[in-house]
């Protein structure tokens, strides 16, 4: 995995495949990029995560992004090129989807969220 910092809060992540970042008590903003997502995960304890993965390119396999919220909160954004499947379970807390993604693109992402007090 290549990191390069873009600015203080910012940096490009260029990953092959797979990736996983994890805040605890911190903040962090990540351009991933990939040429054939197919797995991540997203892990925020007491803190924020915002994760662009619209410049990546979704695998003709799904995509499966498991977030975890625990007092603290995940934004994400994708390519449009692909389409959207949300499940979760939200304690306390909120889920929203405000994509603009495509519903019949043979791309699918798919988002498994937890979300406790967040």
């Amino acid at each position: 995995k290549a990191i390069k910092q873009v600015n203080n809060n910012n940096f490009d992540y260029n990953v092959d495949n797979n990736f996983e970042i994890n805040n605890v008590f911190s903040s962090d903003e990540r351009n991933v990029n990939s040429a054939s997502l197919e797995r991540g995960e997203v892990f925020s304890l007491f803190g924020s995560a915002t994760v662009d993965m619209s410049n990546s390119i979704i695998s003709d396999n799904d995509f499966k992004l498991e977030m975890t919220a625990i007092f603290g909160s995940i934004d994400i954004r994708l390519p449009e090129d692909c389409r959207i499947e949300l499940k979760g379970t939200p304690i306390f807390g909120s889920i929203d989807d405000r994509s603009r993604a495509n519903p019949i693109s043979t791309k699918k992402v798919i988002l498994d969220c937890t979300c406790v007090f967040g």
